[in-house]
């Protein structure tokens, strides 16, 4: 948690020095022409065919639907962030950005939910102040951790990761199952949060490392709450590295030397985390444990870009 307000310190710093000066964050195409044909049919909404609604209006609404959609089927009732076009309303751009660098609910997977909704609304980030996008990255909805094994399970994968158990293999299984099920309850309602973050910083401006910055951030923030994602998320962090290795406007030596010393902090874990429990034929179990959130040659390679250089 120090670590993590310490890194949001040295964001609030970076998110002056960048200034409100979003770009695009990929190459926009000149449109195709349509054939009158297809222009028929396709009808676009005028605004005014809108309903214009606060956004406490859409909070509170997604709210109310996400808890009944969870008593009743322990799923998110929205798939995709679709709220603005499935209920014909519309937000100012403004207010949802401002919305945006809040807590909208004390439960940090809810949080993410109607954040994500609101990304339906597509406000652009490109208007956003300094202050507003430093806003936005303190307050990303906060990630359920991923749960261990409890104490019973955890004895008897103990017990049969010693010496095979085969009388126990069934038993054995069905833990190993509920536990498994339990993992993806998590990750189900990690996943609004997960794939709101990823919108937000796909569209952060790379100057002075910003978005590298944000994308360790996020990548430490998954693999504390123990989701596997983070490593697809690692993987993010050190491309982006090796594109700016000799950058030294989109990552300026101060903000080369910040990293480098947050990639040493997070390099080990004392606490490995439990990714796999395997059950073997002849009723062993083998228990399978992530020790950091870098494997050796990974580190290796993020610090070798962050000083400006090739891996060895």
């Amino acid at each position: 948690m120090l670590q993590h307000a310490r890194f949001i310190s040295t964001l609030s710093v970076i998110m002056l020095l960048v200034g409100a000066t979003l770009s695009p964050a990929a190459d926009t195409e000149e449109p195709k022409k349509a054939d009158e044909k297809t222009e028929k049919k396709e009808e676009t909404k005028s605004p005014a065919q809108f309903k214009k609604i606060s956004v406490n209006e859409a909070v509170r609404d997604l709210v109310l639907e996400a808890k009944k959609k969870m008593r009743e089927l322990q799923v998110w009732p929205r798939q995709t962030s679709d709220y603005a076009v499935k209920t014909n309303t519309m937000i100012e751009s403004e207010e949802v950005l401002k919305a945006l660098g809040r807590r909208l609910d004390r439960l940090g997977v809810m949080d993410g939910y109607v954040k994500w909704q609101l990304l339906s609304y597509q406000p652009s980030l490109v208007d956003a102040s300094p202050r507003e996008l430093e806003a936005i990255v303190r307050f990303f909805p906060q990630l359920m951790p991923r749960p261990n094994p409890t104490a019973a399970q955890m004895r008897i994968f103990k017990a049969a990761e010693q010496r095979a158990l085969p009388q126990y293999k069934d038993k054995i299984r069905a833990e190993i199952s509920e536990y498994e099920l339990a993992v993806a309850n998590i990750a189900n309602m990690n996943k609004p949060a997960m794939e709101y973050r990823d919108k937000i910083i796909f569209e952060l401006p790379e100057d002075n490392g910003l978005r590298l910055q944000v994308k360790l951030m996020d990548a430490q923030d998954r693999f504390v709450a123990g989701d596997m994602s983070f490593e697809h998320a690692i993987g993010g962090v050190i491309r982006d590295a090796r594109s700016m290795k000799t950058d030294k406007e989109k990552l300026p030596p101060s903000v080369r030397a910040k990293l480098l010393q947050q990639i040493e902090k997070l390099k080990g874990s004392p606490n490995p985390m439990i990714e796999h429990v395997n059950l073997m034929n002849s009723g062993e179990v083998n228990l399978i444990k992530i020790g950091g959130i870098f494997k050796h040659k990974q580190y290796e390679q993020l610090k070798a870009y962050l000083e400006g250089r090739d891996p060895d």
